[in-house]
């Protein structure tokens, strides 16, 4: 049982606080998974945001300790600490600015994006998770790559216009009459965060002052997902961070390829057609040289076993079935070596395709099949292929 019934919560009207002064009510010992011992501290105030909301905790110290983690339950916030701290005593609190404030635009700029997509698409947000690591965001909706752009471009619009955002306590009569966004049903006093003609959500979280803050708002990614889709965003330092690296990646490749960043998508895309076109040259190469390579074959052999350090597998396969079907009888090609493993291609007339894949299975541990023509991969020795292929036949 906590010993007070609501940690009182600094960051719901000042998101800029940074530094506070609060008592020790509660300090409690217990054992992590990896058994190591850390204490669950709860204040009577406090400037941490714990994980809630799809968002991490702060970062910061606390009586010059490291918080490990910041969490809430039942309106009590609790801070873990690797030391214990003594109840009653005051202690001075920091937040980690820079950590608290790039979250502040991450999920400011999330507001804006998914107002957005709520207007202009009719868009629900039934997700949103804040890490470290990255920023997704999940409508009920599937939007296109277009689509995603004019939101993009929109959310960097009203981070120009440096809008000003407001909160606001609602009464349950006021409630009624107001249109906002929420993912749950709240029963306690609502938190609204309002962005003036973009944005009124039902939020927990600190947000920027100004949407200007924000900066800059990247859409990095998206997949279908759920019906819907899941979007990976990225704002202020964390989207210039990524934007900043993509342009150092363009600029290397740029360079060499002895080319200007404008024009390196007109240069791959003619390396992709030289690469396609030396590609079929070297498929028809090989499938004339394979075909010489069977011709040379007695006339009357009826089983034929080929063992090859390289090749393309299609022009074998297009040799093999020309062959079964002039000659009759048994061909297979193994691709590779004793050390590294084969790929083969084989087939037989008379449906005896089928059998000797089987084969090849059982004794040797094939994985592959076919019906007229079968392939696969194996390892074993030319020897143990030879021998398999020679009693099947």
């Amino acid at each position: 049982m906590s010993a007070v019934e609501k940690t009182v919560k600094l960051f719901d009207d000042t998101a800029y606080l940074m530094d506070f002064e609060a008592v020790v009510v509660s300090c409690e010992a217990r054992k992590t998974k990896e058994e190591e011992t850390v204490y669950d501290v709860i204040l009577d105030r406090t400037a941490f945001f714990p994980e809630q909301g799809g968002q991490s905790c702060d970062k910061g110290v606390l009586a010059d300790l490291e918080v490990l983690y910041v969490g809430i339950e039942d309106d009590v916030v609790t801070h873990t600490l690797k030391a214990p701290l003594e109840v009653g005593t005051e202690v001075e609190g920091h937040v980690d600015v820079g950590h608290r404030f790039m979250n502040m635009q991450q999920h400011s700029a999330e507001h804006l994006f998914s107002g957005l997509a709520h207007t202009l698409f009719g868009c629900t947000n039934v997700g949103f998770h804040l890490s470290e690591r990255e920023v997704t965001v999940d409508f009920d909706k599937a939007l296109t790559e277009e689509d995603l752009r004019l939101l993009e471009s929109g959310v960097n619009d009203v981070i120009t216009s440096n809008i000003k955002s407001e909160i606001l306590y609602p009464t349950k009569e006021e409630e009624k009459t107001l249109d906002y966004r929420s993912k749950k049903e709240i029963a306690g006093q609502t938190r609204l965060v309002r962005y003036p003609g973009v944005d009124l959500c039902a939020c927990c979280a600190p947000h920027v002052k100004r949407t200007g803050e924000i900066g800059l708002f990247k859409v990095v990614s998206f997949q279908n997902y759920k019906g819907g889709i899941r979007v990976w965003i990225l704002a202020g330092k964390r989207a210039f961070d990524y934007m900043n690296a993509r342009t150092e990646e363009m600029v290397s490749i740029a360079r060499m390829m002895s080319t200007s960043t404008t024009e390196v998508a007109g240069k791959i895309t003619a390396m992709q057609e030289d690469i396609r076109s030396l590609k079929a040259a070297a498929q028809k190469a090989e499938a004339r040289v394979l075909a010489l390579t069977f011709a040379a074959l007695p006339e009357d052999e009826a089983v034929t076993v080929l063992f090859m350090a390289e090749a393309d597998s299609k022009a074998v396969r297009n040799a093999v079935t020309d062959r079964v079907a002039e000659k009759g009888g048994v061909t297979a090609v193994f691709i590779g070596s004793d050390e590294t493993g084969y790929h083969y291609v084989l087939g037989a007339s008379e449906g005896r395709t089928g059998a000797l894949n089987k084969a090849l299975k059982d004794q040797c541990g094939a994985r592959g099949g076919g019906k007229e023509i079968a392939e696969g991969n194996v390892s074993a020795t030319a020897e143990q292929l030879r021998a398999v292929v020679a009693a099947e036949a």
